[in-house]
C-alpha cells in the first residue's frame, strides 16, 4: 500500500509542478556553461546543452556524482545554475545555495 500511495503521490505531484517549471525554463533556455545540480538524467538537456550534470548518485548522463553542500567547483566557473527540485531533498538547502 505505502509503495501503491508513493507512485500515486509522485504522479500527483509531477503534474502540478512540472509544467510551470518547464514553462519558465523554456523561457530562459540559455546556451551559456551551466551547472546541472541535481541533473537525475538531464530532463532539461536540450534547453541548457553546455553544461556538467552534477547529482548524488551516478546515473547515465551524470558526469560528476557529488554533494551539493560541498560542491567541487570553484567560484565562477559556471554561468548559469539550474537547481530544480533539489533543495527539498538537502539537509541544509541553505549551505547548498
Amino acid at each position: 500500500m505505502a509503495s501503491l500511495l508513493k507512485r500515486l503521490d509522485r504522479r500527483l505531484t509531477a503534474k502540478l509542478t512540472r509544467p510551470p517549471l518547464e514553462r519558465f525554463l523554456r523561457a530562459h533556455a540559455s546556451g551559456a556553461f551551466t551547472l546541472d545540480l541535481g541533473s537525475s538524467v538531464g530532463f532539461y538537456a536540450t534547453l541548457f546543452p553546455r553544461r556538467v550534470m552534477l547529482d548524488i548518485r551516478p546515473m547515465p548522463g551524470v558526469q560528476v556524482v557529488g554533494d551539493a553542500h560541498a560542491l567541487c567547483f570553484g567560484d565562477r566557473q559556471f554561468d548559469v545554475v539550474l537547481c530544480t527540485e533539489v533543495l527539498e531533498h538537502l539537509c541544509e538547502p541553505q549551505r547548498a545555495i
